[in-house]
């Protein structure tokens, strides 16, 4: 899960790409064109589809826990986001004017957005609730 969430949040990085991040290539203004590593897009996208693809199928031949997919789910969001923030500004968490940010959107119901060491905060509460309900179920 770790894995497909990492690619797909490669691949949205690659796509939500802006002019003034540091990983545009200065070519083209915006969309996939525009990222350094616009050649491999196709390769990470097929990645990301195909990890989808096995974990489907891992679901259905395998015998699981519902707490184990709590966990894996929210493990799978903080490597989407570690994985989208690598693709965008080089680092594992997004920054932007110094600081560290990112938005929550909770399904159109609630909006966040997080600055400064509370991002750091979140990723650790968020790997830690992970394990947290793996081990304990």
């Amino acid at each position: 899960m770790t894995i497909a969430g990492f690619f797909r949040g490669i691949h949205e990085g690659m796509i939500n790409i802006r002019f003034s991040e540091p990983m545009h290539n200065r070519e083209f203004q915006e969309g996939v064109r525009g990222h350094k590593w616009h050649r491999y897009y196709h390769l990470i996208a097929s990645i990301r589809d195909l990890s989808m693809l096995g974990l489907g199928i891992a679901f259905i031949l395998m015998k699981w826990q519902y707490a184990g997919l709590l966990a894996g789910l929210i493990l799978m969001w903080e490597f989407s986001e570690v994985g989208q923030a690598l693709a965008r500004v080089k680092y594992p968490v997004m920054f932007d004017k110094g600081l560290a940010y990112e938005r929550v959107v909770f399904m159109d119901c609630g909006r966040w957005i997080l600055r400064g060491k509370i991002v750091y905060l979140f990723h650790v509460i968020r790997i830690m609730l992970a394990f947290g309900i793996f081990y304990t179920s």
